[in-house]
């Protein structure tokens, strides 16, 4: 299946809050050499604190590698943008690369899901709760995570 690629800036504005990658497609992003500008995302509160759960998602610029606290914050205001937005040209750097996040690529202004976005969010969400895919948070963490102490906690 193949996505397309809009440059319009609906589409741009899109990168102002990072797609949710699948488990699946995180690991892919960490064997590509990504891992780095990942960032670790709790649902709700720590997975340890009372039982949530964890996630990956492509970091904001210059928050690679640390925990984002609230769920959806839109940093459009201060105009930080996903790690992976190119500079210049405002697209994803991931698409060509096979490697952009389902959420992104259903997201695009003009494509017809057959869920809304927040139910495709959701659904991708789901697919972290699960001890295989913490374990993919846990070994992320001991590569690439700069938070010391939340280094402590998933190690528990």
């Amino acid at each position: 299946m193949t996505f397309p690629v809009c440059s319009c800036d609906a589409c741009k504005q899109m990168c102002s809050h990072p797609c949710l990658p699948t488990p699946y497609e995180a690991i892919k992003l960490i064997e590509a050499g990504y891992g780095a500008r990942l960032s670790y995302f709790s649902i709700y509160a720590s997975v340890h604190d009372d039982g949530t759960f964890c996630t990956l998602r492509p970091a904001k610029k210059s928050e690679e590698g640390l925990k984002r606290e609230a769920k959806y914050i839109d940093y459009t205001y201060w105009g930080i943008r996903c790690t992976f937005q190119d500079e210049i040209t405002g697209l994803c750097e991931l698409h060509d690369l096979g490697l952009k996040p389902i959420e992104a690529k259903l997201a695009i202004h003009g494509g017809k899901p057959d869920y809304s976005l927040s139910d495709i969010r959701d659904r991708i969400e789901a697919a972290w709760n699960n001890t295989k895919a913490q374990e993919i948070v846990r070994e992320w963490a001991m590569l690439y995570c700069k938070d010391k102490i939340l280094l402590t906690n998933l190690a528990e």
